[in-house]
Parts: C-alpha cells; structure tokens; sequence
C-alpha cells in the first residue's frame, strides 16, 4: 500500500495552530484524518461521519497538551504504525492516536500546588473535649498529587472539583488527569456566638477527591481556646490557577 506524509493540524487555546507531520498508511488512516485544518473543521467532519470516540479523544488531546507532548506521541504513534505488518494492519487498522497519547499520560508521577477554599463542617476541641459545627472558614494551598504526567495538560483542562467529567464520559469536553489528594496547609477563622474576637486557626488539612473533602488537624493560635488544639472535618473547592 502507498504511504503519504499526512499534516495534523492542532488548533490550541491561543487560538493559534500548530502543524504536527506525521506518517499515515492511506486508506488505514483509521481514526486520524490528515485533511483538516483546524479543530472545529475536524469536530464538525467527526461529527458528519459519526466516527469512533477515539477520534474525539484524540482532538480533545490536541486541544489540551502542550506541544512537546503531543510530537512524543506522534512519535509514538509513528513507531506502532510502522512496527506493525501488512497483514496486522488489514487485520487491526492504524492504532488510534489517542493511545499513544494515554500512554505518554500515564508516565511517572506529578505534584503542583494551586489554591482551595474551605469550610469546617466539624471540629472537635482536643482540650476541652467538645465539638462544634460549621466551626469556620478557611483558606489554604494545596500541594496536588497526581498519577501520570500532569505538567504537559494545560490549566483549563485539568480535573477540578468544579469540573469533574472526565475525558473517557466526555470525548469533547471532559477533563484530562487523576488526581489522587493533597496535603494543604490552611488558615480558618472561626467566630463563636460567645466570642467578641475572630480565632486565627492554622492547620494541615489531607485533601480528597480533588480538594472536595477535607480531613486536618489544626491549633487555635488567637480567640477564646488560644492554644487548644483540634480534629476536623470540611468540604471545600479548588479555585482557579496551578503551577504548571
């Protein structure tokens, strides 16, 4: 079968493109097509054609990476197609470029640090043995961890508490990333009916599913109970911005 060189044109958030070249095997393009200009030119002929969700996925990738990731994948991508026989071709097609993307994804282990707000739905007092509900309000820093290489997703993309629909629900839109918790030094501020001063309270708070449930320990370091340290239960929300 002929081979031609094929271009693969990205659209990215700029609203700029950037062209990736990479090799193609004619009529087994399968689900890349290399005709297309830009992304929505794409999403509207995958769309036409009802073509597989692979295809989503993969522009849904091109829309999110940042470009070295995505020239490792076409490299990837490339070293299956031409690692593959003529019979196993006919028999499989072109692997989907979404895999080889996945596969670069899934590499090593990533830590980030952004920003969450919290609310102290429990709080128990170590010293004077008594809980308290809706105990504050509170800020904090979350240090993210993930599985894979998170650095290479862009910022929008990212699973957030706020946006949590992953890419495999949602081929088109869905978030890119597994988060698996934080660890987030936070300031509360507490006010207590019986209390003319706000408590300053800092604590160390293990984040879960992506910053929604909070689980800490803190001290009282101003206000009525200055020094009484305390367990605590919250929820909370990961707000906008992370390091790269």
């Amino acid at each position: 079968m002929l081979r031609m060189l094929a271009r693969f044109s990205l659209a990215v958030l700029s609203g700029m493109a950037i062209t990736v070249p990479f090799e193609a095997s004619g009529a087994d393009i399968g689900p890349i097509n290399p005709f297309v200009r830009d992304l929505a030119e794409t999403k509207a002929m995958l769309e036409m054609q009802k073509t597989s969700m692979d295809s989503l996925r993969s522009y849904r990738y091109a829309e999110c990476l940042d470009e070295s990731m995505i020239q490792r994948s076409v490299d990837t991508y490339n070293a299956k197609v031409k690692a593959m026989g003529a019979e196993e071709k006919k028999a499989l097609g072109t692997p989907p470029f979404s895999g080889a993307v996945e596969s670069q994804l899934d590499e090593g282990f990533s830590v980030t640090m952004g920003t969450a707000a919290s609310l102290k739905l429990f709080a128990y007092d170590l010293a004077a043995k008594k809980g308290a509900l809706a105990d504050g309000a509170g800020i904090g820093a979350p240090i993210r961890f993930y599985s894979g290489n998170i650095h290479a997703v862009k910022d929008k993309c990212r699973s957030r508490s706020y946006r949590r629909t992953s890419i495999a629900e949602d081929p088109q839109t869905g978030a890119i990333g597994n988060h698996l918790f934080s660890i987030t030094p936070t300031i509360y501020f507490s006010k207590t009916v019986n209390a003319n001063d706000i408590a300053i309270q800092p604590a160390l708070v293990l984040s879960l599913w992506n910053d929604i449930l909070h689980f800490g320990a803190g001290f009282n370091l101003s206000g009525q109970n200055q020094g009484n340290a305390f367990l605590l239960f919250g929820i909370g929300t990961q707000l906008p911005g992370e390091t790269k």
